[in-house]
């Protein structure tokens, strides 16, 4: 055997282990942002989707420090895709659980804070939810939420800004107070 193919096995090597610690290490994530977009037997489905669409273009990142965010882009382009894939807008699929949430909000009298949240946040805009959930739900940093969306930093940061002011105004109009 030749050195570059020696170099080549040691690669494949290292690209494996490299690839199992951003499985072991973001599998979670990955699995709740879907989930919170996708309620449903598929989320799985679309989870492990996203690590094979990963597997697939692990020599597209350039950086090793910004996975987290490389990973994101990837988890929310394969939610896009999920509902293309089914003939449906996601903002349609939004509007519709939105209405169901509504329709069960007038069947429970006193939600809990943490079903609350929930129904606001599928009123919140589109990209508001977006920048919410990543923010403050799984804890990234307005450069990873930025690099994740294809947005500059200071668009992440007025979006943040006005997803807490739309919070707010819902809050205020469903007389929720946290």
């Amino acid at each position: 055997m030749n050195c570059v193919g020696i170099q080549g096995i040691a690669q494949m090597v290292n690209k494996k282990e490299f690839f199992k610690l951003i499985y072991d290490r973001y599998n979670k994530l990955v699995r709740s942002v879907v989930y919170f977009y996708i309620h449903n037997e598929q989320c799985h489905d679309v989870t492990q989707e996203v690590f094979v669409k990963a597997w697939g273009k692990l020599d597209s990142l350039q950086n090793q420090e910004k996975v987290k965010a490389w990973l994101m882009k990837i988890t929310m382009n394969s939610i896009y895709d999920f509902y293309r894939k089914k003939g449906r807008l996601k903002e349609d699929f939004l509007a519709e659980e939105a209405q169901e949430l509504e329709a069960s909000n007038k069947e429970i009298k006193q939600l809990e804070d943490k079903d609350a949240v929930a129904q606001l946040l599928m009123k919140v805009s589109e990209k508001h939810r977006n920048v919410i959930v990543l923010y403050y739900l799984h804890d990234f940093s307005i450069a990873e939420i930025a690099e994740s969306l294809d947005e500059s930093e200071g668009t992440v940061k007025s979006q943040l800004h006005y997803a807490k002011e739309e919070l707010q105004q819902l809050m205020k109009k469903m007389e929720i107070v946290l």
